[in-house]
């Protein structure tokens, strides 16, 4: 198993109305001044020195968080460059999404189940999808970052999805 052990902001992008430090793998968050949600592109140091590249999504929440054990695996890509070469099996657009996200998959069997996680890992919604194309509606849902996972056979995919109004 490889651990992250660091983590740093790529080009310093903490925003300028946060007050907000590195440490270790984790961003400390001491005081803002705006609640209005972030993208941050950071580069993870493992534990045997490679480095993974990733965009995280803060968004502000009144609702208290608790952690949770039934998050979807996601996968670490090593690279950017790497990312076009990985079968994420759907495909997500828009993405940010405000009122309907489109997913269109890759390769598809006789019928798939769709589920959408929140950032807590709560199962938020489930969908039977009968066509390689399906929309959602998903201007019910809170701003926040979610996880939609996708079941066909016994293939797993997972991507993540933010929606912003």
């Amino acid at each position: 198993m490889i651990l992250k052990t660091k983590m740093e902001l790529m080009n310093g992008n903490i925003p300028s109305d946060w007050d907000a430090t590195p440490n270790g793998s984790k961003l400390v968050l001491n005081g803002h001044r705006s609640t209005n949600s972030q993208y941050l592109s950071v580069i993870y140091t493992a534990s045997d020195n490679s480095k993974y590249y990733d965009t995280i999504v803060v968004h502000f929440s009144d609702v208290e968080w608790t952690p949770t054990n039934n998050m979807p695996d996601q996968t670490m890509y090593r690279h950017f460059e790497e990312k076009a070469d990985v079968n994420n099996g759907f495909t997500l657009s828009p993405n940010p999404a405000a009122q309907n996200v489109q997913i269109t998959f890759d390769h598809f069997e006789s019928n798939a189940k769709i589920e959408i996680f929140d950032i807590n890992g709560r199962l938020v919604k489930t969908y039977d999808c009968t066509n390689p194309q399906f929309e959602i509606n998903v201007s019910n849902l809170l701003n926040g970052l979610y996880i939609i996972r996708a079941k066909m056979g016994d293939q797993t995919f997972t991507q993540k999805l933010s929606v912003i109004h």
